[in-house]
């Protein structure tokens, strides 16, 4: 038996090299201006994502999800900055130096000097004898 001895220059020249195809596509669409705006062709093929994503989708297809992701996660950070200058600016904001600060809607009688005690108390007779409803 005789083996087939192959070289890998060998190999590489009989099978397609898929993103040297997918170069000649991106370069076709960028000199037609197909390719989004926001399309960083550089970044993009400097990232192992997208050429994941070429090797599933067509050229087209793979830009167009690689650029919808790209957007997607710019407008995640800018939403996540707004957040936090927002909360930087109500950090600022003075703030009440108790929080018990409200005052009760119950008088408190036991803690009532005795004079507050006696004006309340007749406040209360007079409003009796006018005939009003009193709440205790």
């Amino acid at each position: 038996m005789k083996k087939n001895h192959t070289l890998p220059t060998q190999v590489a020249e009989e099978a397609p090299n898929p993103f040297s195809q997918a170069g000649e596509e991106l370069a076709l669409m960028e000199s037609e201006g197909l390719l989004p705006e926001t399309f960083d062709i550089r970044a993009a093929c400097a990232d192992k994502e997208f050429a994941s994503l070429v090797q599933q989708f067509p050229v087209e297809a793979a830009v167009r999800i690689y650029d919808a992701e790209q957007r997607a996660a710019r407008a995640e950070q800018d939403a996540k900055e707004k957040v936090q200058t927002e909360l930087k600016k109500r950090g600022s904001l003075p703030r009440p130096q108790r929080g018990d600060s409200g005052i009760s809607a119950t008088p408190n009688y036991m803690a009532m000097s005795s004079d507050s005690f006696r004006n309340l108390e007749s406040a209360m007779r007079a409003a009796s004898r006018n005939g009003s409803r009193i709440k205790i």
